[in-house]
């Protein structure tokens, strides 16, 4: 199989077009495994560990690979300061 990011013939590996954590159903094996790990460690990392995904995960209990939900320790429901107008 060639990878359709490295362009190499190597061992096709299931790849989450959208990570399993965010809900993720469509999968794609055109990846080879090392492009996988490191889209995995570059790129959905850090997308499914911000601050306002990680909230909607845990409202949706969307669990990842681990298999757990993320814990939500913040207290959302404050008041939020008014938005600053430029002048």
């Amino acid at each position: 199989m060639k990878c359709i990011f490295c362009l190499l013939e190597k061992e096709e590996s299931l790849e989450h077009v959208f990570p399993l954590a965010v809900g993720g159903a469509l999968t794609t094996e055109r990846v080879c495994r090392d492009c996988n790990c490191r889209l995995g460690d570059h790129v959905d990392c850090k997308r499914i560990n911000h601050l306002f995904i990680v909230m909607r995960r845990n409202q949706l209990k969307l669990a990842g690979h681990s298999g757990r939900v993320p814990e939500n320790d913040c207290d959302f429901n404050c008041a939020l300061p008014p938005p600053q107008h430029a002048r």
